[in-house]
């Protein structure tokens, strides 16, 4: 299995309060932890690729791109 650049718990733990208010107002459970979406933007942005291109391992990019969008539409 490839190995993709993964945050460490340090990292993280730097961001996460800046990020914690990316939640499904609708109340819903998340599919994919906000860690994971984290990490999948990053690579989204490091590697300039398309959001479908994005590999399975950070889960549906479709769930990434909307806490992308959530995240960008708060700013």
């Amino acid at each position: 299995m490839k190995r993709y650049y993964s945050l460490t718990d340090e990292q993280f733990a730097l961001i996460e309060p800046i990020l914690q208010e990316d939640w499904d107002r609708r109340g819903r459970k998340p599919t994919i932890s906000d860690r994971r979406a984290r990490e999948g933007i990053l690579y989204i942005l490091r590697e300039s690729c398309r959001w479908r291109a994005m590999p399975d391992f950070f889960g549906n990019w479709v769930m990434v791109f909307m806490h992308y969008k959530r995240w960008v539409d708060r700013s």
